[in-house]
């Protein structure tokens, strides 16, 4: 009895010492985050989403109902990858000038800046190069 008592309070001890760690970590990774996409997110609800990340290509093709923008990277034309254009995504032609989605073309060449959002691949930012 004795033993399964003792057995018992180390395993709450170690759930506990978890518990705070796993706290810490948490924190540790907000902080990376930069400050005001913390705040945006959390101002408006919205979900996180990881680290952006940038390609370039052509454009293969542009959908506007689905507002998604499928881009072809290389010269295979089974390689590429689609990215979901959301009304935070910016759209730049080569002078800097903000374009929108039915000025994309496909055959454009691109760069995109994106990032996971829900599941997807959401364009931050489509440049035309």
């Amino acid at each position: 009895m004795k033993r399964a008592t003792g057995v018992l309070g180390m395993l709450v001890l170690l759930a506990a010492v978890g518990l705070c760690f796993s706290g810490a970590s948490l924190a540790a990774d907000e902080a990376k985050q930069p400050k005001q996409q913390q705040e945006s997110s959390a101002l408006i609800g919205l979900p996180k989403e990881e680290p952006v990340k940038a390609t370039s290509g052509r454009i293969a093709s542009v959908d506007p109902q689905e507002r998604l923008v499928t881009v072809k990277k290389g010269l295979l034309p089974f390689v590429s990858t689609k990215f979901f254009v959301d009304w935070r995504t910016s759209i730049m032609g080569e002078g800097g000038q903000r374009l929108s989605l039915g000025d994309l073309k496909a055959g454009d060449p691109v760069k995109v800046e994106y990032a996971m959002r829900e599941g997807k691949y959401t364009a931050r930012t489509i440049s035309l190069q």
